[in-house]
């Protein structure tokens, strides 16, 4: 895995027209994170791995797509382990660490040589948003993730579209 691009589900995915790019193979691998968020038109549709904290999601959000593709399955440890999870959480000094960032960490680790996120809610020109924001505009309130550690951890280990 040479080059790999995760991505989020964040609103910086809205408008960017990225979708073709994704899915004209520039990355070697693609790994969506939890749901499937944005436009095709913006987000793309090729999926080579999904990461999601646990397996009932799978067949919640994704029912047909995944069929051949790779599934890292954070919170039952499946291609995804308990050491792996405590040194991310250690690194970010917090209890729990998001599966966008922990995805990241699973495409180092397994030696992607360039790593590229999208819809953390980062964009190029104007930085991170004020506050995390999903695809539909709600704005995510789960008081367990520190966004900006993990905001600062993505800026030193990740490349940011």
């Amino acid at each position: 895995m040479k080059k790999c691009i995760v991505i989020g589900s964040g609103a910086d995915l809205v408008g960017r027209r990225l979708g073709a790019l994704i899915d004209a193979g520039r990355f070697g691998t693609v790994v969506r994170v939890n749901k499937p968020y944005g436009a095709p038109v913006d987000a793309g549709s090729r999926m080579d791995v999904l990461v999601t904290r646990w397996s009932h999601w799978v067949q919640d959000y994704f029912p047909g797509p995944t069929i051949g593709c790779r599934r890292v399955v954070l919170n039952e440890f499946r291609d995804f382990s308990a050491g792996e999870y405590e040194a991310a959480r250690l690194e970010i000094g917090r209890q729990h660490v998001s599966a966008g960032l922990l995805a990241c960490v699973w495409a180092l680790n397994r030696g992607a040589g360039q790593v590229y996120a999208i819809g953390f809610g980062y964009r190029p020109g104007s930085g991170w948003a004020p506050a995390k924001k999903y695809t539909d505009g709600s704005l995510d309130k789960n008081p367990l993730y520190d966004w900006q550690r993990e905001n600062r951890w993505l800026e030193n280990n990740v490349t940011l579209l």
